[in-house]
């Protein structure tokens, strides 16, 4: 319990850039854990201490702590930094969070190849990707896979129903021009959100096609009962429709 606390006080402490308060916290402690060692290495991480960061993590490893998947996102995180995935990827774990993990890591600093071949290795290896690993893929800044190709393998794996990648692959087609595949993923999601329902009203707004929106609205209105009610879908949608298109409802 003891260990416990102090692992929450200096993780506090690291996070309000008081580092040296957090390692001397850490230094006292008789029995250092795997979340004390990786809310160390986090709190350097976090202040930018990133050379410290990489000596914590080396001394964790010398101590023989095990590599758990809290301390393997945080590796991510410290490498992505110094531009070193390539370390990271010696480190991960073979697990669809890693495999994630890792594909995350290089879309956010521009290594769209990378993490493509990283999908298609981990699908070589038989790691079934999950709702973080086709939101994650769907919601980069470049495509990094042809949204056609995605959607096949989310029907295969049966994602299709999700909220999450529902939702991504739909604003996916719709930031295509796509509407009527978007129209097609939306029907099939499960919890229809406030997300799922502007990306598509977004993507009749692309196409300046306010009548087509409403419409599109009200014949969900009267097949399901439980969805958001007209009345406040429609309020949003002139943020969404200049006042001219809006006006000619």
């Amino acid at each position: 319990m003891v260990g416990k606390a102090l692992s929450h006080d200096f993780g506090a402490l690291a996070d309000d850039g008081m580092v040296k308060g957090a390692r001397v916290a850490f230094d006292s402690m008789e029995k250092r854990d795997e979340v004390s060692w990786n809310s160390m290495v986090a709190g350097y991480v976090t202040n930018g201490l990133d050379l410290e960061a990489f000596e914590m993590f080396y001394q964790m490893r010398l101590a023989g702590v095990m590599l758990t998947q809290m301390i393997f996102a945080t590796m991510i995180k410290l490498c992505a930094n110094l531009k070193e995935l390539g370390f990271a990827r010696q480190l991960h774990c073979q697990n669809v969070v890693s495999w994630t993990a890792m594909i995350s890591g290089y879309l956010q600093n521009g290594g769209t190849r990378q993490a493509v071949n990283l999908f298609c290795q981990m699908n070589r290896e038989s790691v079934r990707p999950n709702h973080f690993t086709y939101s994650t893929i769907l919601t980069a800044d470049h495509p990094a896979i042809s949204t056609f190709q995605l959607h096949a393998q989310v029907i295969k794996t049966n994602y299709e129903k999700s909220s999450s990648v529902g939702t991504a692959l739909l604003d996916a087609y719709v930031k295509m021009g796509c509407i009527d595949e978007a129209a097609k993923v939306f029907e099939l999601i499960d919890e229809k959100d406030i997300v799922a329902w502007s990306a598509m009203v977004a993507g009749y707004a692309q196409r300046e096609d306010a009548e087509g929106a409403v419409k599109f609205i009200s014949g969900w209105q009267k097949r399901v009962s439980n969805q958001m009610s007209l009345p406040s879908v429609v309020s949003f949608m002139p943020y969404f429709f200049t006042p001219y298109v809006f006006t000619r409802l």
